[in-house]
């Protein structure tokens, strides 16, 4: 009896164990998922999409020869280049 009782107290301190450090990695993964959403968001933010690209030049090449200057600003503002 007395050493079932031991090893039952042995394996309920090994589950502890392991319980402690399961929940250490879980919230070093949490950190890690945190910096990966932090680094995702920065660089979705500086990214132009292609189709907005496309569009935009498209619409510089239609735009007339003599009126072309007056959008270049007009573009670089849209892309963010002041």
């Amino acid at each position: 009896m007395l050493s079932s009782m031991n090893r039952l107290n042995d394996e309920i301190k090994a589950k502890e164990i392991l319980i402690n450090k399961l929940q250490t990695e879980i919230d070093h993964k949490n950190k890690q998922i945190f910096e990966y959403n932090k680094n995702f968001e920065a660089t979705n933010d500086t990214r132009v999409e292609k189709q907005l690209v496309k569009n935009i030049l498209l619409s510089y090449f239609h735009t007339p020869i003599d009126k072309q200057q007056e959008v270049v600003p007009i573009l670089s503002a849209l892309v963010g280049f002041t």
